[in-house]
């Protein structure tokens, strides 16, 4: 299930699409351009900003090592929970330019993605 929400809180701001799957805890989906002035990499903690095409922004924490094309990305998609400052993520599909005719490709990365 999609749904568009509006969060205001101390920490973030904005409009935002999650996508909902039903289960013991409610895993979303968010997507946003990547501000690389934020990136952080701290071995096996990545902290980073994602921007909604609206200019909102909001703060990602990923518990894993940063994938390897993760400087190039435009485009990253979220996966995991909000816990009203933050948004944890255990899946990242990263969205980088493509060195053959300006496509772009996409790749996962995280928990339960390719037999991590």
């Amino acid at each position: 299930m999609t749904v568009y929400a509006l969060l205001d809180s101390p920490g973030i701001t904005g409009a935002y699409q999650f996508e909902v799957r039903p289960g013991a805890t409610t895993q979303v989906q968010v997507m946003g351009s990547l501000d690389k002035t934020s990136v952080v990499n701290r071995g096996k903690q990545l902290t980073f900003t994602i921007i909604s095409p609206e200019g909102d922004r909001m703060p990602v924490s990923f518990n894993q090592a940063a994938p390897a094309n993760f400087t190039m990305a435009t485009q990253v998609t979220a996966i995991g929970t909000y816990n009203g400052t933050t948004f944890q993520a255990n899946n990242l599909l990263v969205k980088c330019p493509s060195k053959y005719q300006g496509k772009e490709t996409e790749k996962s990365y995280g928990a339960g993605v390719g037999g991590a």
